[in-house]
């Protein structure tokens, strides 16, 4: 699976590994269908955030159905599955280009994202009052620290998280020379 907006990357990734299916997630895949289409169109034809796909993929919506109609006719069991998972288990390969700026997918286990929570309870024990934080995720999920956090943290713990705005990009040329971060340098031109 691959954001849309990222699928620009796809041709190296699929280069360098055995991956025969791709599916392509919009971020306004699971919305209402009319929130869904605006949003779309703001980020792909306003923003210009959705990069040409020219590799072939299957849109999430279309795998969804595929899966629920296999799912039906094979009666398969989720349950079974499940059973099976064990810490060694695969559950995540997450992209990131770390600090080099080169893509690498890190694999995470079931006992990874696990451990990554459980010590994230023990630090912040006492201070949090599980079912009811409500978290600004500012950070893309996409970003090793806001998935585990926000994502897995937080919802494991049944708390809310919002998406924040992402900043735009720093319009001040000169802000490039520190070089600092992208996204410490967007955060220039928002109060915080």
């Amino acid at each position: 699976m691959i954001v849309d907006m990222f699928a620009d990357k796809l041709p190296q990734v699929l280069r360098e590994t055995t991956i025969e299916h791709v599916v392509l997630v919009r971020l306004t895949d699971l919305m209402p269908a009319l929130p869904g289409l605006i949003a779309y169109s703001v980020i792909k034809y306003w923003n210009r955030m959705v990069p040409p796909c020219t590799v072939p993929t299957t849109a999430l919506r279309v795998a969804l159905a595929h899966g629920a109609t296999l799912q039906q006719e094979r009666k398969l069991q989720v349950a079974a599955y499940t059973a099976q998972v064990e810490h060694e288990t695969l559950a995540v390969l997450q992209y990131t280009g770390g600090t080099t700026g080169v893509s690498k997918g890190a694999m995470l286990s079931h006992g990874n994202l696990l451990a990554n929570v459980a010590q994230l309870d023990a630090f912040v024990q006492g201070h949090i009052a599980h079912g009811k934080e409500c978290v600004l995720a500012v950070l893309p999920l996409y970003h090793i620290f806001a998935f585990t956090v926000n994502m897995l943290y937080f919802l494991c713990g049944g708390g809310a998280q919002h998406p924040g705005r992402q900043p735009a990009p720093a319009r001040q040329p000169s802000t490039r020379d520190r070089k600092l971060p992208d996204l410490v340098d967007s955060w220039r031109e928002h109060a915080v």
